[in-house]
Parts: C-alpha cells; structure tokens; sequence
C-alpha cells in the first residue's frame, strides 16, 4: 500500500498517533510509548512497516547487503508488524490499532502520513550529526519535513513519566508552534512544563565578515554578564 493511500485512508477527525518501527528492539519500545500517548489522546494507533530510504549505505558493496537485507524485512513484515501490534496490545488493550506496510521509502511514507497525523514517533538509537550527514537519517529526514509533531524516542522507559516537557523557545515561528504543541500535551498528560531560552554570547570568528575590526568593549558592555564580568578573548 503506498503513504499516500494510507494517509488518504485516515480521516481528519482520526488524527493517529503514527509509529514506524524496522523490527528492532527499539522499534518494539517506541511503538509502546506512541501507545501510551494515543491512549493520553483517546487517539488510535498506526503502526507501520517500511524499508529505509536511499543513502543509508557508503559503498557499493555495503549497499547490496543492504538491499538483501531490506527484501528479507519485506518478506517478513507481516510478523514484525504482528508482533509489534501483539507486544502492544499487552499492555493497551482499549487502544484501536492499525498495523500496515508503506510502500517506498520509510521517511517518503512517515512524512507523506504527517499530514494527517497527530503525533510520528520513532525509535531512534543514538545518531551523532556527522553519521547522519554521511549515511543518511530517517529521524532526522521525517522532523524535518513533517507537518505534525515528531518524537525521536530513546532510553529504556516505554511508558509515559511524570517528568515535565522541556521546551526549548526563541523568536520564530516554530517555536511558535512547539509552544501550542507542548502545551497541549502537557495538558493531556497532566504534566509540567519547564521553558528554556538560550542564546549565544559570543560569535566565532568565522562568523562574521571582519571579525578584527570589531569593537569588544561595546559588546561586553552590551552581554548581560553582570557588573565587573568580561568575556575572555583569545
């Protein structure tokens, strides 16, 4: 079934809470989480099965493994689906779930379903930014072309916790929208929030185009450092 059947297929009063899991232990721990918010949300759940996208390979022949790799997923996705859907319906029993298989590339599928979804939620083991440059990233893909909220999921705790939302803001306009977005789910989920606005004191040289013809004196005076702080050149 293609993304843009499955995300034809979802009405938009449905609003699903949409997981994509690949048959890992993480997937399985994310797609327990996503249930735990849907059931917050009386919403139902969508899990859904699709292959990597292009990119994620750095040779040729890593490349061929790879595409082996995926045609043995494909053939077994209804059991990673089926064991996905029976691991979480052993702890959330009143929540619809719809198990399903996107065709083409999981980030293509996941970003297709955000039109019409209330939540995308990924289980994402630790990426740093210069593997995801070079090998490519799904979280990193489907945050950021998304049209709803995206959660990459980490740690071993696949239920929700009474730790507050952390919301990093600043003065544009998608901090404007994760503002609406944690409210609401701290809201739902009766939970804290704790707001965080930072900004960089000091630009590096490389920032600016005559950084030797700046005046360092008026931008200290300028930094809320305190009386008698200086910053500290090099």
């Amino acid at each position: 079934m293609s993304s843009r059947d499955l995300a034809n297929g979802m009405s938009d009063s449905t609003h699903p809470v949409v997981v994509g899991i690949d048959g890992t232990f993480t997937a399985i721990r994310a797609a327990r989480w996503g249930a735990a918010v849907a059931e917050s949300f009386e919403a139902p759940l969508l899990i859904v099965f699709a292959k990597p996208p292009r990119g994620h390979s750095l040779s040729d022949s890593v490349t061929d493994v790879g595409a082996a790799d995926i045609g043995v997923q494909r053939k077994t996705a209804d059991a990673i689906l089926g064991s996905a859907e029976q691991a979480v319906r052993k702890y959330f029993r009143d929540v619809r779930i719809t198990t399903a298989q996107a065709d083409g590339a999981a980030d293509e599928a996941l970003v297709e379903l955000s039109r019409s979804a209330r939540l995308i939620v990924l289980g994402c083991d630790d990426v740093s930014l210069r593997s995801a440059i070079l090998v490519g990233s799904t979280t990193t893909a489907v945050a950021t072309h998304s049209t709803c909220p995206v959660v990459a999921w980490r740690g071993d705790e696949a239920t929700l916790t009474r730790q507050p939302i952390v919301l990093g803001i600043d003065h544009d306009r998608d901090s404007q929208v994760a503002v609406k977005a944690a409210f609401e789910f701290a809201d739902r989920l009766g939970l804290g929030i704790i707001a965080v606005h930072a900004w960089q004191n000091r630009r590096l040289a490389g920032d600016v185009a005559a950084p030797f013809v700046i005046d360092w004196n008026k931008v200290d005076d300028a930094l809320p450092l305190g009386p008698g702080r200086r910053l500290k050149r090099r």
